[in-house]
């Protein structure tokens, strides 16, 4: 009896082993189908431009460096300066903290509060967001912020384990997660590759020659920009705002840091609605006056002035390069003439 269970025990484990390696095999099969399908369609794999990632870069930020170098606005910046091709210029690469649709003056004052930072802060002016009088987007900044403080060891090494698989496999991609793959079925319409790369640095590369909907895209921007009814600041407003923003600035300057504003190339319907609807005399030769900071506007430097962002405000990678060379230049010739370099 004891030798008849012992081999009915035997078989039951042989049978369980048999039925785990089926399956995993079957597993394994799946996704690599699933893989070879989406990557035949053109997804390839890169990494989500998520909370944790952004952490981690605030994470790399030196600590009493003045050649510290942070990007600071919303997509416009994030997309147009690439730190690599900027540092040629000599100077430190800049670190993202840029956000997507996030203003540019809560970070700014996050890090004029941050006493352990007294580097050069790259502040883009994008003027929707630097110049609306509602500030219900600086949640955007805040919620990044939020998990900043909340982010310790053990999320580090667990976003680096994401990183690892994202790297590796087009099935962690947010276009094919289960819910993205259900609502496309229900429409019959397969998900296309999205046109942004991001590396692990935060850069983000935009390929515009991948966007398949990128004239739907435009003709929706230029319907909304026509009916917004965003507020913009007034006289009394824009005053009390910028001596908000140079508070910012003087914190930063009295601990040695500095604070270039800087105005990324628009073209088409994109600069000529922010032309009508905010003036440049009014509101960025008011910055430009008000603040000791540097400013930079892409109108005013031949080398910057020729960008012609295909979507009209954000500069696609060959554009980006270039971009941050020329800006580099621009920005190490004023920390230089500063007696900073």
């Amino acid at each position: 009896m004891p030798s008849s269970i012992s081999s009915s025990s035997a078989l039951d484990a042989g049978g369980w082993r048999s039925t785990v390696g089926l399956a995993l095999v079957l597993l394994v099969i799946g996704i690599g189908g699933f893989e070879a399908f989406w990557r035949s369609r053109g997804f390839q794999p890169t990494l989500r431009d998520d909370d944790a990632l952004w952490c981690l870069e605030r994470l790399r930020l030196p600590v009493d460096d003045p050649d510290a170098i942070a990007v600071i606005g919303s997509s416009r910046i994030h997309l147009a300066i690439q730190p690599a091709a900027f540092s040629t210029s000599g100077l430190e690469a800049p670190l993202q903290l840029a956000i997507a649709m996030a203003p540019t003056t809560p970070m700014l004052e996050h890090l004029a509060n941050d006493s352990e930072f007294r580097g050069v802060v790259l502040a883009e002016v994008n003027p929707r967001l630097f110049f609306q009088k509602q500030r219900w987007l600086d949640v955007r900044v805040a919620t990044k912020l939020r998990a900043w403080r909340e982010f310790d060891r053990a999320d580090v090494f667990e976003q680096r384990l994401r990183m690892a698989v994202q790297r590796a496999a087009v099935f962690r991609l947010p276009d094919l997660s289960p819910a993205s793959l259900r609502r496309a079925f229900a429409t019959r319409k397969l998900p296309t590759p999205s046109h942004i790369t991001i590396e692990a640095d935060r850069t983000r590369y935009a390929d515009f020659d991948r966007f398949a909907g990128l004239e739907r895209k435009m003709r929706r921007i230029r319907e909304l920009r026509e009916t917004s009814t965003i507020a913009f600041l007034d006289k009394t407003g824009l005053t009390r705002w910028l001596a908000r923003v140079e508070e910012s600035v003087a914190r930063l300057h009295a601990r040695g840091g500095d604070v270039f504003f800087v105005r990324t190339p628009t073209a088409g319907f994109i600069r000529e609605h922010e032309a009508k609807s905010l003036p440049r005399a009014f509101y960025w030769d008011a910055l430009a006056a008000h603040t000791v900071a540097a400013t930079i506007h892409f109108e005013d430097h031949p080398s910057l002035r020729h960008f012609v962002p295909i979507d009209n405000h954000h500069l696609d990678r060959q554009q980006a390069a270039a971009f941050s060379r020329a800006l580099g230049e621009i920005v190490a010739n004023r920390l230089r003439e500063r007696g900073r370099t």
